[in-house]
């Protein structure tokens, strides 16, 4: 299969489950991603969006669980309030 059939496969495909406007779009920043030099902030600015968005998507899963299963959490235990040597450590150390 050659590179054409691939493209039009890929086109086809995009067209059926995003639309035609967004196969579009999804062409355009496959093409833009090709310049790694022109886009290095807009990289950097991807990759912090992508970080918050994580950690947002992750707090909401941790609060709807506890939530779900009755569990309250323990004051300070909050990203602000993490010990890097915390109490799991603590613990190994008393136990090893």
């Amino acid at each position: 299969m050659g590179d054409e059939a691939v493209r039009g496969q890929l086109e086809e495909h995009l067209k059926s489950s995003v639309g035609p406007r967004g196969a579009l779009a999804v062409q355009e920043m496959v093409a833009n991603a090709r310049q790694p030099d022109a886009n290095a902030w807009a990289s950097i600015g991807s990759l912090l969006m992508l970080l918050v968005g994580a950690g947002g998507v992750f707090g909401q899963l941790k609060e709807a669980l506890n939530t779900a299963w009755g569990v309250e959490e323990k004051p300070g235990r909050g990203i602000m309030g993490m010990n890097l040597r915390g109490e799991r450590c603590k613990r190994y150390r008393e136990t090893g």
